[in-house]
């Protein structure tokens, strides 16, 4: 049996390396979120070219901050208004007993998308990232996403970015 995909979903999975990552950690205040828009770091520009795989067509002006999550945080299914968002845990410290705790999962807010299911294949089901340090994500502003609950004593700095379209 030939799968034929006409419309392909671009994401770009992966990890941001503990050198990176310790230096985000040093700039996060876990009281208020910090702008990184203008801070010049090198791991930004790093992110912003490869989440720029995800519209390849499009120039895209960056936005980038640091927020820190505590126990009890969650959030369900919302949206970017940008054309591109990117997501990568900085720190996750306390979460030892439940995997789920903090995890994003990505949604296919198409109609009918939770009506293909086919046995072995990624369709009709979120995409799961755990709450790891390093854990990096971009993918298209209209991809729906949700973040499970933290259980007590989790908490995670994470680094969100958003990039709006320029010019196509």
């Amino acid at each position: 049996m030939n799968i034929t995909t006409l419309w392909p979903t671009r994401l770009w999975l992966g990890e941001v390396d503990a050198a990176d990552l310790a230096q985000l950690s040093a700039l996060a205040d876990p009281a208020r979120d910090v702008d990184l828009t203008d801070a010049g770091l090198g791991v930004l520009a790093d992110l912003e070219q490869a989440a720029a795989a995800v519209d390849p067509d499009a120039q895209l002006t960056w936005s980038h901050r640091l927020t820190t999550w505590r126990a009890g945080h969650y959030l369900g299914m919302a949206r970017s208004a940008a054309s591109v968002f990117a997501m990568t845990v900085v720190a996750s410290t306390g979460n030892d007993a439940n995997q789920d705790s903090g995890a994003i999962s990505l949604h296919d807010p198409r109609v009918a998308a939770s009506n293909v299911a086919l046995p072995g294949l990624p369709w009709g089901r979120p995409f799961k990232i755990s709450a790891a340090a390093g854990a990096a994500v971009a993918a298209p502003g209209w991809l729906a996403y949700s973040i499970a609950p933290l259980r007590d004593p989790h908490t995670m700095t994470v680094w969100l970015a958003e990039g709006s379209v320029l010019s196509r």
